[in-house]
């Protein structure tokens, strides 16, 4: 591909292996045990509250291995549209490839970012990080700038600014 595109597929990469970190993290800061940090009391929830994600869970093992059903039925409406050079078809396994590698690149590096999550504390923590508010204030002090160069051109002569 293109240098854009190798860009592009770089920055989700990138992004995979910090959803990944950040998965982790959630996961362990929600539900491992940590010293010196009290169990949290658990009491029982309602059917309402799990059918949402058994049904989601039912539905994500019935569908994954119908995908060439699901391949048929997304297929009609893909072929409205013009054909890629290589056509792509839903499968359960592709074999091993690059986008299998990506993957696994991704969820490696996301992984050593959560068993380094100290030092990354720490590493960003010393980073002067922008505040949505300092970004905000620059954005208007920017926008006022720019309102006021366009406002002295448009009417040089015919108003003071």
């Amino acid at each position: 591909g293109t240098a854009a595109e190798r860009w592009a597929l770089a920055v989700v990469v990138a992004g995979s292996a910090l959803t990944t970190a950040y998965t982790l993290r959630f996961v362990w800061g929600a539900f491992a045990r940590k010293p010196g940090v009290p169990d949290t009391p658990v009491h029982r929830v309602g059917w309402a509250f799990l059918a949402p994600p058994a049904l989601l869970a039912v539905l994500g093992l019935v569908l994954g291995p119908g995908v060439g059903w699901t391949d048929r039925l997304l297929g009609a409406y893909a072929d409205t549209y013009p054909a890629p050079a290589d056509p792509y078809h839903l499968s359960l396994w592709h074999g091993l490839g690059t986008a299998l590698l990506l993957s696994a690149v991704a969820w490696a590096a996301g992984t050593v970012l959560f068993l380094g999550r100290t030092t990354v504390t720490k590493v960003s923590r010393r980073i002067a990080w922008p505040t949505a508010d300092s970004v905000f204030g620059h954005l208007l002090l920017g926008q006022e700038r720019l309102a006021l160069q366009v406002t002295g051109f448009i009417q040089r002569g015919s108003l003071s600014v």
